[in-house]
């Protein structure tokens, strides 16, 4: 039986801040514009941030040895930082968001989304399409406003099938540790606000005109990357199938601490990049700093994310 799912939002944010903390984020709100085929422009929106403990950026893997990966390339072994990029195509009359942040129930320092659109002139009632990678609350819960509307009111929503099957399903309770059982709740709820007017999707369907999904499974059992083809070559929208600018690249084969699947994402995580360094695509990344636009390079074994 699927538990009651009317969780208030006090209840939504403690759940969350057991998971994560408070990460103070001074960025501007559109921090990377890329122009592709014709006039369309890709740009990513900072929704704001959180920090882990850096253990929990890889399970299975000791606190020692993840700082001296990190340390080894440069980068603060005492502290972890994840940013959060919302991109959103400009094409023609369509505006399209991929993913659309955390919204107002999350954690303090992030649901910044809608403040950094208007900054730049765009209104949330002018987005004509959202496109969800998978259910997490800092992809999903931006879906809602203040007032338990949905935020992008005119925008055609479109959801995985394989997510919407797994966060509904009679057992996800038991598939998930307690403290992410406000992650289900949380999508149930929005999921069902949105129900009228959401469109299921499956991998490998161009679901819209020139966006393809791709089957990206282990962070959760559906998620999705997406593919454009522009002026300058292939585009990937990553989602969460990399998570970190280091480790996801230097070490792609060590499970994330909020995969669901650690085996199967390590594998969906090396395609994805194999697939990106391969087809010299622009690679975006939703937890990757500085907008996290570049490209991607096989090394070795490994790989090296190039900031553009």
């Amino acid at each position: 039986m699927i538990k009651d799912t009317t969780m208030n939002r006090r209840d939504l944010m403690i759940g969350t801040s057991a998971v994560f903390t408070q990460l103070t984020v001074h960025a501007a709100p559109s921090v990377a514009q890329t122009a592709l085929a014709g006039q369309a422009r890709l740009s990513t929106f900072l929704d704001g941030g959180f920090s882990v403990p850096v253990a929990g950026l890889s399970r299975g893997r000791s606190e020692q040895e993840i700082k001296a990966a990190l340390q080894s390339a440069g980068v603060n072994a005492e502290a972890a930082q994840s940013i959060m990029n919302v991109s959103l195509l400009k094409r023609g009359e369509d505006i399209i968001l991929f993913d659309c942040g955390s919204g107002p129930n999350f954690v303090p320092g992030t649901g910044k989304l809608l403040d950094a659109l208007k900054q730049q002139g765009v209104e949330p009632e002018k987005v004509t399409h959202v496109i969800f990678s998978h259910g997490h609350p800092d992809h999903l819960w931006g879906a809602l406003d203040d007032f338990d509307t949905p935020a992008f009111a005119n925008a055609k929503h479109y959801f995985p099938q394989v997510e919407w099957d797994y966060w509904f399903g009679a057992d996800i309770y038991s598939k998930l540790p307690e403290d992410r059982h406000s992650f289900a709740a949380g999508a149930q709820r929005i999921l069902k606000i949105l129900q009228p007017d959401l469109k299921m999707f499956k991998a490998g369907e161009e679901f819209v005109s020139g966006i393809a999904a791709i089957s990206t499974p282990g962070h959760t059992p559906g998620h999705m990357a997406f593919e454009m083809v522009s002026d300058q070559g292939p585009v990937l929208i990553g989602a969460d199938a990399v998570t970190h600018p280091v480790i996801s690249f230097n070490h792609p084969d060590w499970q994330g601490a909020f995969d669901e699947e650690g085996s199967l994402a390590a594998q969906s995580r090396r395609m994805l990049l194999s697939k990106a360094a391969n087809d010299k695509s622009l690679f975006v990344g939703y937890h990757l700093p500085n907008g996290g636009t570049g490209r991607v390079e096989a090394r070795g074994g490994a790989y090296r994310f190039i900031q553009t």
